[in-house]
């Protein structure tokens, strides 16, 4: 009688606990995890950007001072290249190489601005008018070079490949010697910027450039 109780009270734990060997039933599929977030989305907006804090970013390299949002950072690189800015931008990070000062004569000054109106007569879509203008101590030359389509990108959109179509953009400071008769240049060179980017870009990256302040007698690292 006992025995018969133990077996009963057994057999109900059984049931209970789903320990029946002949139970076919399997565990449900693994769910497929959870698609990874877009970084995209968390990336600042244009207004956000203009409108947010900013902080004065001295070049080291270059007596050059921008005002720039308070995530970008200057940091340090290998001796052919070492200075950039670095931060985010609606689209992608930005990249700005900065050049150490050299000299070059009133001519090649006066070829630097011929330069600039020779872009704009290649790439109308893309520039307006040439950005040659006086700042205090001197002037900015804005300089737009494409570079010719090489690299293949897949399009996620569609089955074919689409050519990656990156751009030399580049701000040259030059500032009058004392000799009255040449200058001495100083660049901000983006790096590795697609025309996209640029186009998307543009508003906020030119109001990083129009910050530009020449702080003459501020020192600078070793040339």
């Amino acid at each position: 009688m006992r025995c018969g109780t133990i077996s009963a009270v057994f057999f109900s734990a059984c049931l209970l606990l789903g320990c029946d060997k002949n139970d076919d039933s399997t565990a449900p599929p693994p769910q497929p995890p959870l698609p990874r977030a877009d970084l995209n989305l968390y990336r600042p907006t244009t207004q956000q950007l203009l409108s947010g804090p900013r902080k004065a970013l001295f070049l080291e390299l270059a007596p050059i001072t921008l005002q720039v949002p308070t995530g970008w950072t200057l940091k340090t690189g290998s001796d052919t290249l070492p200075f950039t800015v670095e931060g985010a931008t609606p689209t992608d990070d930005v990249v700005i190489a900065v050049s150490a000062g050299h000299s070059i004569t009133a001519v090649q000054e006066k070829k630097l601005e011929a330069a600039a109106s020779d872009d704009v007569r290649r790439q109308p879509d893309l520039m307006k008018q040439p950005d040659v203008r006086d700042i205090t101590g001197g002037k900015l030359i804005e300089q737009l070079i494409l570079d010719p389509p090489a690299a293949m990108e897949p399009n996620s959109a569609t089955p074919t490949t689409e050519p990656i179509q990156t751009m030399q953009w580049i701000f040259t400071i030059c500032i009058p010697a004392d000799d009255g008769n040449s200058f001495t240049t100083y660049d901000l060179r983006f790096l590795g910027m697609t025309i996209k980017q640029y186009k998307a870009d543009q508003a906020f990256l030119r109001s990083v450039i129009d910050s530009l302040r020449y702080t003459p007698g501020t020192d600078t690292m070793p040339k």
